[in-house]
C-alpha cells in the first residue's frame, strides 16, 4: 500500500476558485487490474494530475464528497460548492500535520496520510462507478469509527442490491503485517457475521429512499 502524499503546508490545499481550477477527469487517478494470484486480484493506481487530485481531496475534506463525485461524474470545475472561510480552515487543520514533539508529528502524520489515502481510494473507485452504483463518504476525522468504504451496486431498475463491496482502507510502511493481522480479520468478523449490524445500518442509509423495501436488500 503506497503512503499518500505529503501535503504539510496549509498553502498546497488551498482550493482555487478561479478559472485557473482544473477539471474532474479521469487523468487525476487512472486504474488498471493486476491479478496478485490465483486467489486475489488488485487495483494499480496511477497519478495522471497530482493538482487535480490534491483539489478533490481538498473538497472532500472540506465535508462535501457528495460535490467531489458529482465533479467526477459530471467532468465539472474542480472547486467546492461552499467556500467559507471556516471550512477552508478546517480542512486546512485536518490535513497538516501537528504536535509538539516528534513523535506526535509522526503520529499525526499516518492518521492524516490515512484520510488522504482513504480520499484517494474513494475518488479512484468513484471514477469507476456506474450510474446504479452508490458509495459510502470517506472519513473526514481519522478518529472516525466504522466502515472505511461501502460500495452497493443495484440492478438495472435500482430496486435489487446485487452485490455490496466492503473497503478497508490502510496507510502503512508494513503492509503484509498490517494486511495479515487487521485487514484479513476484519473481513473474516465481517463474514461471519460479527458486524452484520453495522453493514445494514450503512447499506440502509445509503439505500435510503432508492429502494422501497427493507426486504430488498437481502
Amino acid at each position: 500500500m503506497n503512503k499518500a502524499h505529503e501535503i504539510d503546508s496549509p498553502d498546497k490545499i488551498t482550493v482555487s476558485a478561479g478559472p485557473e481550477a482544473g477539471v474532474a477527469s479521469p487523468t487525476a487517478i487512472s486504474t488498471a487490474a493486476c491479478k496478485v494470484n490465483e486467489h486475489c486480484v488488485g487495483d494499480h493506481w496511477t497519478v495522471g494530475d497530482v493538482k487535480l487530485l490534491a483539489r478533490l481531496i481538498a473538497i472532500i475534506a472540506m465535508g462535501q464528497a457528495k460535490h467531489a463525485a458529482r465533479i467526477i461524474a459530471d467532468l465539472q470545475p474542480a472547486v467546492p460548492a461552499l467556500t467559507i472561510d471556516v471550512l477552508r480552515s478546517d480542512a486546512k487543520q485536518r490535513l497538516t500535520v501537528t504536535g509538539d514533539t516528534s513523535e506526535q508529528q509522526d503520529a499525526h502524520r499516518w492518521h492524516r496520510d490515512g484520510l488522504i489515502f482513504e480520499a484517494i481510494s474513494w475518488i479512484a473507485a468513484r471514477q469507476d462507478a456506474a450510474a446504479n452504483v452508490l458509495m459510502r463518504d470517506p472519513h473526514i476525522s481519522a478518529t472516525t469509527q466504522g466502515l472505511d468504504g461501502l460500495i452497493i451496486e443495484l440492478d438495472e431498475k435500482g430496486e435489487t442490491v446485487v452485490r455490496a463491496t466492503i473497503l478497508e482502507d490502510k496507510c502503512s510502511n508494513d503492509p503484509r503485517r498490517k494486511f495479515r493481522d487487521e485487514v484479513l480479520p476484519a473481513f473474516r468478523n465481517y463474514h461471519a457475521g460479527r458486524r452484520a449490524s453495522e453493514l445494514v445500518a450503512a447499506t440502509s442509509s445509503l439505500l435510503d429512499g432508492r429502494i422501497g423495501s427493507v426486504a430488498q436488500i437481502a
